[in-house]
């Protein structure tokens, strides 16, 4: 009976991850725009600033593709790309990190400054009270997109 139930389960818990929907994450430097995906569906979406320093209109330092490595919903302080005696560290709540590479750190995190162009040294600054709904909605392994436009792939 025990056996019965068990493999009952497994087999509910299979299905229901074969129908689960697929999340992603696309951010149009453009646009400086974040859309969050359950299949071909827009189910949040919120204004980004992304890197000053990493392009936005022609070509990008960007990669096209990464995944969510970790999250962190503390407050904590990340430390800053820019190194050395003038590098500094900010508060980061609600990050998401995607690369942890030297010299290509990439999050997403709330911030308090998220003006309607490209301001942070790398990570993906989205408005207070939008970080929190992302970080909860995302998956570790999540895809996440980048592209200059709309319409590139």
């Amino acid at each position: 009976m025990l056996k019965t139930i068990t493999i009952i389960l497994f087999i509910v818990f299979v299905c229901s991850q074969c129908f689960a929907s697929q999340k992603s994450i696309k951010i149009i430097l453009s646009k400086q725009m974040l859309y969050c995906y359950e299949d071909d569906n827009i189910v949040y979406k919120t204004r980004v600033s992304t890197g000053a320093r990493w392009g936005w209109k022609t070509e990008t330092r960007y990669r096209k593709e990464y995944h969510v490595l970790s999250k962190d919903p503390a407050a904590r302080y990340a430390r800053s790309i820019k190194r050395g005696k003038n590098g500094y560290d900010v508060a980061t709540p609600w990050k998401i990190v995607l690369c942890n590479e030297p010299k290509h750190l990439v999050r997403i995190h709330e911030f308090k400054s998220v003006p309607r162009s490209p301001a942070s040294h790398g990570c993906i600054r989205v408005p207070s009270k939008k970080g929190k709904w992302i970080y909860k909605w995302v998956d570790i392994g999540t895809p996440v997109y980048f592209s200059i436009t709309a319409t590139d792939s």
